[in-house]
Formats: structure tokens, sequence, C-alpha cells
């Protein structure tokens, strides 16, 4: 398995291989926004040279607020450049149906794109809920899950599929 360092080593050599491995699980998970992402004029290479290289080589600090980063580190010590894509996605998972709205056709697209993945750290996805209510529960009210459990979740959930990918190669 592919060693995190090596993401910042000279000439960076391995983020050409992870953004390569990228692409083959963000198209495989996610290919509506793929597809509307390469629609916006955001196809591959833009997001691999204009946001990915910016977001890896920072530890996600434009996609994460700060309370999570401590998250994200851990991850990526953990589970090396799999856990950077399984991140990737579980982020992009959570902001998707923002992400599809920009994108959308008709839509204002490859600028106001550019601008919201430069700043997922502000997305509303990332607020916590409000307590649910003890009369709300009583009633059989699911409580909101806590974003950061969610992002937690989905990064474990990626990490295998990630893993595949170096393993494969």
């Amino acid at each position: 398995m592919a060693k995190v360092g090596g993401l910042w080593a000279e000439g960076f050599p391995l983020l050409h291989v992870a953004a390569g491995k990228f692409d083959v699980l963000f198209e495989e998970r996610m290919p509506t926004l793929a597809h509307a992402m390469d629609g916006a004029g955001f196809g591959p290479e833009h997001f691999k040279g204009m946001i990915l290289a910016s977001e890896w080589l920072t530890l996600f600090r434009q996609w994460l607020p700060f309370d999570y980063l401590k998250l994200a580190f851990e991850r990526v010590m953990a589970g090396c450049l799999p856990a950077v894509i399984a991140l990737t996605i579980a982020i992009l998972e959570m902001n998707e149906d923002a992400l599809l709205l920009t994108a959308a056709p008709g839509g204002s697209a490859f600028g106001e794109l550019y601008q919201q993945l430069s700043s997922l750290w502000r997305s509303t996805v990332w607020t916590p809920p409000a307590p649910t209510p003890p009369t709300a529960l009583a009633l059989g009210t699911t409580p909101s899950q806590d974003p950061k459990v969610l992002l937690d979740g989905k990064i474990q959930r990626l990490l295998p599929p990630a893993a595949q990918l170096f393993s494969a190669a």
C-alpha cells in the first residue's frame, strides 16, 4: 500500500498516481456528479489540477471545517493514500446535492463550481443538527446524525474499495 509521505515528495509522484485511482472510484461511485462536473467544464484534468492537488497537499484545509481536520489527519495517517481517496469521495458525497445544483445545465457552471469546490468547509452539511426534543423521540422520531459521525462512516465504507485500487496495481 502506498504511503502518504510520497504525496509530498519532490515532484509529488504519488499525487498523479492517486489522482488516477481517484478518477476510477469517483466515476464508479458518483457518476452523476462526475458527469455534471464534466458538463460544467470541470472535467477530470481540471478537477485534479485545480482542486485535488490543493486539497490533498494541504489535507483538505478548504474542504473541512477546522474541527474536522483531526479526524481527516487520523484517517489519512492510518489508511495512507486509500484513505485520502476515501475521504475525498466521502466529502464529495456529503456535498453532492449542492454541487449538482451548481453544475446543473443552465447554471453558472465553471466559475461558481470552482468557488464552491474551493470552499466546501463553509458548506451547511458540516453544521451539527439541533438536538431532537425528548417529546419527538418519544413519538418515534429518529434523531439526526452528527455530520462528523456520518463522514467517518462514509470514509470507513469507502476505504476497502479505495485500497483495492492500489492492490490491483
